[in-house]
């Protein structure tokens, strides 16, 4: 038996999110039970590469935050900002129809509440 210790580089995390309204304010889920049934439905996928060691430590890094005191902790909205600028090898999500490139510039754009969303879902399948 040969237990592979190595993260392959072709190896992708895909996850599939659904958007719809609800009260003029954009709802985001994994779950697609709690979509009330008339609600007209976008698939938003992504798909990310699993981290290695070294991803791992520029994830944590720039995760972290320090106090007044000098402690540190992991900061969430930095994770959240890490992992899609990282991990994230595509999208298929659409500006004027076309899907925009993946660009620090244009994850900073998104709406927070995706990115949240999506960074938790991701943290669950990954390890960091």
């Amino acid at each position: 038996m040969s237990i592979n210790v190595f993260v392959n580089p072709s190896e992708t995390i895909d996850l599939v999110l659904y958007a719809y309204e609800k009260e003029k304010e954009t709802v985001f889920t994994f779950d697609e039970s709690t979509i009330p049934p008339d609600s007209e439905v976008e698939q938003l996928e992504f798909s990310f590469r699993k981290p290695d060691h070294k991803a791992s430590n520029y994830i944590t890094s720039n995760s972290l935050s320090v106090n007044s005191v000098g402690e540190a902790s992991i900061d969430s909205s930095k994770m959240q900002d890490a992992l899609f600028k990282t991990l994230l090898i595509k999208w298929n999500l659409k500006e004027n129809g076309k899907i925009p490139e993946i660009t620090n510039s244009r994850i900073d754009s998104l709406q927070p509440n995706l990115v949240r969303t999506v960074a938790i879902e991701l943290m669950g399948k990954i390890s960091i």
